[in-house]
C-alpha cells in the first residue's frame, strides 16, 4: 500500500474469519477515526479490542516492523492513547475450523426456519 497508494491515508485491518463483519462495521470505524481524531479505532468484544481495525497511514511502519508471530494486537496495548473503539459483539464469533463454521451455519439454518 505504502508503495502502490502513497497517498493512503489509512486501512482497515479485518481477518476472513470472522463473519459477521459487514460494510456498517467499517464505516462505523471510519465514522469514530473521525470523530475522535484518533489515530487507530480498533473493535470491542469479549472484553478485548481487536479486528476489524482502523490504522492511520502514520503506523504502516510500525504494522510492517511487526515480528511474524506478532499482531497488530500489540500496537493496540502498547498505545492505548492512540485507540479509539467501537463495539462490535459480533466480532468475537471467528471460524478456525470446520467443526466451528458446521456449527455456525446450523445456528444460522435454525434461526431462519
Amino acid at each position: 500500500l505504502m508503495r502502490d497508494a502513497p497517498a493512503l491515508t489509512g486501512a482497515v485491518l479485518l481477518a476472513c474469519d470472522q463473519p459477521y463483519v459487514d460494510a456498517e462495521v467499517i464505516s462505523r470505524l471510519i465514522g469514530e477515526r473521525e470523530r475522535s481524531g484518533k489515530t487507530i479505532v480498533a473493535s470491542h468484544y469479549a472484553g478485548t479490542l481487536g479486528n476489524p481495525a482502523f490504522f492511520d497511514a502514520t503506523w504502516f511502519g510500525a504494522l510492517l516492523s511487526l515480528a511474524d508471530k506478532s499482531g497488530a494486537k500489540s500496537l493496540l496495548q502498547s498505545h492505548p492513547d492512540d485507540v479509539a473503539n467501537i463495539e462490535f459483539e459480533g466480532g468475537a464469533v471467528d471460524i478456525d475450523t470446520p467443526n466451528e463454521y458446521a456449527s455456525l451455519t446450523s445456528h444460522e439454518h435454525k434461526q431462519r426456519g
